[in-house]
């Protein structure tokens, strides 16, 4: 191997250990890992990653990498999609339910086992190559690689590859379960809320005074008699905790 190429490898894994404090999306690293990939030697052509974040509205969603493009396309996916003729006929149900690496030439004589990779051949690429992506509490997603090199992969290619899978599939889950927790908040107790918890405000009475709020004396059923001279704290003591109001049958 090319002293160049060694160095831009070893760089690869010290930027998926080190070098992504900074960058809490999961999408544009998957980018820039691709590119990486190229820097460090491999003709890749094409990539895929696929997530199972189970949204209440779809199961997933798909991020496609084409070489030549500054951007990937993003695509959510529908809880329905694993019942179609299109993922029972692919490698993607056989890496998810088995966790196995699939790997498939494909400029070949005679038709493929799955279409998806006719398709790819069509396309040009010579060589396909699908791993799962595991993460904690038993959470299996995908990603995908393909090259239009001759000949296909190297060696060397897919054993850096699976090199860098473990690293990237820990990164990818962090930032997975960040923007599942800001969903989940943000669905929950509204977006600014979501932001300031987020953010640290997770204790008792954690919040902010507004300077302006619709509050009703009907409200409080006389749980104490001048709110106005109390303190905001105060209030919310006994408006939260009524056993320690003046009126101990406050309805809630």
């Amino acid at each position: 191997m090319l002293p160049s190429r060694r160095k831009s490898r070893s760089s690869l894994l010290r930027w998926l250990s080190e070098g992504l404090l900074q960058e809490p999306d999961a999408e544009r690293i998957f980018v820039q890992l691709c590119e990486r990939l190229i820097e460090a030697g491999i003709d890749l052509s094409r990539s895929t990653l696929h997530f199972r974040v189970h949204h209440p509205q779809w199961l997933g969603t798909r991020i496609v990498w084409t070489r030549g493009q500054e951007d990937a396309f993003v695509q959510t996916v529908a809880y329905d999609v694993e019942g179609t003729d299109v993922f029972l006929r692919s490698p993607f149900r056989l890496v998810i339910a088995t966790g196995r690496e699939v790997r498939q030439k494909l400029q070949i004589c005679g038709p493929h086992v799955f279409p998806v990779y006719e398709e790819l051949r069509q396309q040009g690429h010579t060589d396909y190559a699908a791993w799962p992506l595991d993460h904690t509490q038993g959470r299996r997603h995908l990603i995908t690689f393909a090259t239009d090199r001759p000949g296909g992969f190297e060696k060397g290619d897919i054993e850096f590859i699976r090199q860098v899978l473990p690293l990237f599939s820990l990164v990818t889950e962090i930032r997975l379960k960040n923007q599942l927790a800001r969903t989940l908040l943000q669905t929950y107790v509204g977006p600014h809320a979501s932001e300031q918890i987020l953010e640290g405000a997770t204790t008792r009475g954690s919040g902010e005074t507004l300077s302006a709020a619709d509050v009703r004396p009907s409200q409080f059923h006389g749980t104490f008699r001048s709110p106005a001279s109390r303190s905001r704290d105060w209030c919310a003591e006994r408006v939260f905790r009524p056993d320690r109001g003046a009126n101990r049958g406050f309805r809630r």
